[in-house]
């Protein structure tokens, strides 16, 4: 059953009072996220059958497993991945709004929705590319670490700016390009701990 399970990217963690199948890895800590069974041990006489159908010796030679990790896409108690992606953005927002607005008193509404969703979608950016080896691997933690966290992930944003010449990161006047650069963000004031979300 270990290796069937590992066929599919599934890990059984059996435990006296309970029995969780973890389904693909979360982007979240809530253990729930992408949870395909999650049983109580007072669960375990009603669920029975069903479960020897599919984790039994029979039910994993007659293909029952296979059918039920194919299946078992969303069910109650789990969370797509990006969904939980989605809702933490979400938070994020949040988060950045309230304190960007508080830090900032003089910014627009229009201005604020800008710095907040930019500011995201830098750092999601920035993430990505560590994930796909294109920018060192924990770099954008490291600067995280300490205080004036905002100011320095703007030095990130500035070397982000020559090196990917996007409109993510554009941050001034360049020949023959049509936008403004923007000349906001790098001066906005950030708390370090909203900085670290």
């Amino acid at each position: 059953m270990v290796r069937q399970a590992a066929a599919f990217g599934l890990d059984g963690l059996p435990g006296i009072r309970s029995l969780r199948l973890p389904g693909q890895a979360s982007l979240s800590d809530n253990p729930s996220v992408g949870r395909l069974v999650y049983l109580k041990y007072t669960e375990y006489e009603a669920c029975w059958t069903d479960s020897l159908n599919v984790f039994s010796k029979d039910g994993l030679l007659h293909g029952s497993f296979d059918r039920f990790a194919a299946s078992n896409k969303v069910k109650k108690g789990t969370t797509e991945v990006d969904n939980a992606f989605l809702a933490e953005i979400e938070s994020w927002r949040s988060i950045f709004a309230h304190n960007i607005a508080l830090r900032n008193p003089r910014l627009s509404q229009r201005e604020l929705n800008f710095a907040v969703q930019r500011t995201i979608d830098r750092l999601i950016f920035l993430r990505i590319c560590e994930d796909r080896g294109i920018e060192e691997y924990g770099k954008l933690l490291g600067y995280l670490n300490g205080e004036n966290v905002y100011k320095r992930l703007c030095s990130l944003f500035r070397e982000a700016d020559d090196h990917y010449n996007s409109g993510l990161f554009h941050f001034r006047e360049e020949k023959g390009r049509g936008e403004a650069p923007d000349g906001m963000t790098l001066s906005l004031s950030i708390d370090d701990k909203c900085s670290k979300i």
